[in-house]
């Protein structure tokens, strides 16, 4: 096919219609690659070579084009829908695959965030830079600036709506300048309180969680049948989260928890003649309901008690801290707790003050024979000794 002077001109102005329709000279060819503007050598010309003045005009037009940039590869060429329409439609599509306790903050993501700046640009020009410059400028609803884990997912959010990631350390994360949320742990002397003042399934329930570390959701799923009451065992294969059974959190979540035969007991009283189904049930006989845990049962005991307010969570860090305070070592902690690396793990150690006081007596004491009136000595001779 040949284009004329009009078809080239409307080439230059609109090239979304000529999208995947490349020249060679005058001549239409399937592949951009053809196409190399600013030389005269390997055109097809649609002319003879001795009409110059017609040369002229068609490496004219073809100048046009290429200062156009419009057969550049590397051109962008905005596409017709934008990415709110498209976010909008990959979340029809796709929010059913995720599970239903992450859709909640998948689409608050989207419309809180991410639409509000990006949602009347082209998905072609939403790129690393643009990206770049919208994380320094984010901040919350309460007109704080978030947090880094929150810009990574927000960033990893929208590269997956996009379908495209961004180039290795493209995104410069800022420093988290506050301080970190520090999470309260219970004491020996908590637990058993809390464990003598609750009733019936509550009682089972947070006798449980101290002494497994289980995660709040995979407690409130725990069938019958994942219990091994012989050998004193604890499948943990599934969770229960807004109202349905779904997948543990990670992989590293598919574990098997030892319990003490005190708990096993405990759990066999519990159960009576059940032997299979969801163990742990309210009054109306359905799993537990996370709020209804901590708003009626959990929080009024310990106002009660005179404790500070705490949630479900706090067990999981007390049973990290207290499995290493009785020396059981990091792998087998993290095993039994489901984390994915030791990293995560330590940060669920809380260890009381003087917790290294029984490993601290083989040691020699460096100390030894320094006092006030040692002078300086009995340092020398012990820099000297190291």
């Amino acid at each position: 096919m040949t284009y004329s002077f009009t078809q080239i001109s409307q080439y230059v102005r609109c090239p979304r219609s000529y999208r995947y329709r490349y020249l060679n000279g005058w001549r239409e060819r399937d592949t951009r690659a053809a196409m190399a503007f600013g030389r005269t050598r390997g055109y097809n010309l649609a002319c003879s070579p001795s009409d110059s003045t017609q040369e002229k005009i068609l490496l004219w037009r073809m100048q046009v084009i290429a200062e156009a940039g419009v057969q550049d590869p590397k051109k962008l060429i905005p596409s017709e829908v934008n990415f709110e329409s498209h976010a909008i439609t990959w979340l029809e599509q796709n929010l059913p695959r995720y599970k239903k306790s992450f859709r909640k903050s998948l689409v608050m993501f989207v419309h809180r965030y991410l639409i509000p700046a990006f949602g009347a640009m082209p998905i072609e020009e939403i790129t690393g830079p643009v990206v770049n410059k919208w994380v320094g400028s984010v901040r919350l609803q309460n007109g704080a600036a978030p947090s880094r884990q929150t810009l990574k997912h927000l960033v990893e959010t929208l590269q997956i709506i996009i379908g495209k990631p961004f180039a290795a350390r493209e995104i410069r994360y800022p420093a988290d300048a506050r301080p970190k949320r520090r999470i309260y742990c219970p004491t020996d002397e908590d637990v058993r309180d809390i464990v003598s003042c609750a009733k019936g399934v509550y009682r089972v329930l947070f006798a449980m969680a101290p002494s497994t570390g289980m995660r709040a959701g995979e407690l409130y799923g725990l069938h019958i049948e994942d219990i091994d009451f012989e050998h004193g065992c604890i499948l943990v294969r599934q969770s229960f989260s807004g109202g349905e059974i779904q997948s543990p959190k990670t992989e590293k979540s598919h574990r098997v928890i030892t319990i003490n035969p005190d708990l096993v007991e405990m759990i066999r009283k519990y159960k009576g003649e059940r032997t299979k189904g969801v163990l742990l049930l309210s009054e109306a006989g359905t799993p537990l309901h996370h709020e209804n845990v901590l708003h009626r049962h959990l929080h009024p005991i310990q106002r009660s008690l005179g404790l500070p307010r705490f949630g479900m969570h706090s067990f999981r860090h007390y049973s990290v801290s207290y499995c290493v305070r009785h020396g059981m070592s990091f792998d087998d902690v993290r095993m039994r707790h489901g984390h994915g690396s030791e990293e995560i793990m330590r940060m669920y150690v809380h260890l009381a003050p003087g917790h290294d006081a029984r490993t601290l007596r083989m040691i020699p004491s460096i100390a030894a024979g320094l006092g006030p009136s040692g002078g300086p000595s009995n340092i020398v001779q012990l820099r000297q000794a190291v």
